[in-house]
């Protein structure tokens, strides 16, 4: 069975800190709200603009082109407007600064509890492969157990009663065995779900 290490762990902790689902929302995000920003600064600027227009009666029949006509009738009109007092723009840049703020300092806290329930899941799983260690260690003596009771029995020590009560024993801790390996499993998968890896790639 092969059990996480610390080096396995540190990339779990920088794929988390990258590509976790939720991270990455935070990100566009900000990303959204950084393009709001700056829509909100073009609002502050004087807005100019330039018309022209062809003056004429269009009769595609009987129109001719020449550059004489183009010289003298057009209509150039220019319009320039600008906030008088900015209240209400510079408002909106400020609350959309504020929201910018308000997000940078969710997305740090969100990637502090992500990064905390990765090494949380971690060390569970670290626990947890003590116990299956320990396990192993059991069912080795009880089959070592089990095997010295038999050769009792070959010997004449024994009864089929203690052989079966050493058998019985053996299987249960085998059954035990099996369930903690089972768990230890899930634990794995918790903790590359904890760190946002995708299962299906």
């Amino acid at each position: 069975m092969r059990f996480f290490s610390e080096a396995r762990l540190n990339e779990l902790l920088q794929f988390a800190e990258q590509n976790h689902p939720e991270i990455q929302k935070v990100r566009f995000k900000l990303t959204h709200l950084d393009i709001e920003r700056r829509f909100q600064v073009d609002r502050v600027k004087p807005r100019i603009n330039l018309h022209y227009n062809v003056l004429t009666a269009y009769n595609p029949m009987k129109f001719e082109m020449n550059a004489d006509y183009f010289a003298n009738n057009y209509k150039i009109g220019l319009d320039a407007s600008f906030p008088l007092f900015l209240r209400k723009e510079r408002g909106k840049i400020f609350q959309t600064r504020f929201k910018i703020n308000q997000t940078e300092f969710e997305q740090t806290q969100l990637t502090r509890q992500i990064l905390t329930q990765v090494r949380a899941s971690y060390n569970e799983l670290k626990l947890m492969e003590q116990n299956l260690r320990l396990q192993e260690e059991i069912v080795k003596n009880q089959q070592k157990l089990r095997d010295a009771e038999q050769q009792r029995f070959v010997n004449g020590e024994s009864s089929v009663f203690l052989i079966n009560a050493r058998e019985s024993k053996l299987i249960d801790l085998q059954v035990k065995l099996v369930a903690l390996q089972a768990k230890y499993e899930k634990a794995k998968v918790m903790l590359r779900w904890a760190a946002g890896e995708r299962f299906w790639e």
